[in-house]
């Protein structure tokens, strides 16, 4: 019995339970339960989690530039 995909495992969620077992790596699954072999996946999300920083400056015609530090969140004018 092919069951699909069950779940998806993610930096937020490195492992899933599935039907009482621990799962941690991504891949194809049988099991055997009441005579049936039963076939699953579980997938892995490879994108990276981001964060919505918001507006870190703003772009004019008078500074058309932007240097952003994304150790210290410093800015400053427009270079040349």
């Amino acid at each position: 019995m092919q069951l699909g995909v069950v779940g998806i495992l993610s930096c937020a969620q490195p492992c899933l339970t599935f039907n009482g077992l621990e799962y941690c790596q991504p891949g194809t699954y049988s099991v055997t339960e009441n005579c049936e072999i039963k076939e699953f996946q579980i997938a892995q999300d490879l994108a990276l989690p981001t964060v919505q920083l918001g507006v870190v400056g703003t772009l004019t015609c008078a500074q058309p530039c932007l240097t952003y530090n994304r150790w210290n969140t410093a800015s400053r004018g427009p270079t040349r």
